[in-house]
């Protein structure tokens, strides 16, 4: 999508949410704020934008009561349940769902690997948070845990894990 900006309809399950208009568009990426109606049921849900040159849909799960934390890897404006991640470059993580102010931390490989970041949790319940990775760190499938803790540093009961797989890029020059 072209740097400009548009008027985007954003639809859920099919059906019209909304039009935005006069959304900014800049390096091909724009941040728009949507609420989902009430009377949404639990369950999994397809949330779609689209401009006048490009459509864009994922999946978005909705929760009403007991909604569980959940974790993703933020990858080209998109926080995805599992991802590839290549060693040099790092990778954001992301939370939803988590107690607001809670901190939390984040192990590779638990239990045995090592610890690799913290942050705090904002006041809806969201965070990220940077990774990096030593670049003795096995190539290939990985998980992390996000793990909440309370001021005093008791266990929340927060407790989340996801999937990535770690890669290095190699460019072969002829």
């Amino acid at each position: 999508m072209s740097d400009g900006t548009y008027t985007i309809e954003v639809t859920l399950d099919s059906q019209s949410l909304t039009f935005v208009p006069n959304v900014q568009v800049t390096n091909g990426q724009f941040l728009i704020w949507v609420q989902i109606p009430s009377d949404t049921l639990a369950g999994s849900h397809k949330i779609c934008t689209a401009s006048p040159t490009v459509t864009l849909c994922f999946d978005i799960p909705v929760c009403t009561d007991n909604c569980a934390p959940s974790v993703g890897f933020l990858q080209n404006g998109m926080a995805l349940q599992s991802a590839i991640v290549v060693l040099k470059n790092g990778v954001t993580v992301v939370g939803d769902g988590f107690v607001p102010w809670e901190w939390v931390s984040v192990a590779l490989d638990p239990p045995e690997g090592p610890w690799l970041n913290w942050t705090w949790v904002d006041g809806t319940g969201h965070f990220n948070v940077d990774l990096s990775f030593d670049n003795n760190e096995p190539l290939g499938a990985h998980q992390i845990e996000v793990t909440g803790w309370d001021w005093n540093g008791d266990f929340t009961g927060d407790d989340v894990f996801a999937n990535f797989s770690l890669v290095r890029v190699i460019n072969f020059m002829v």
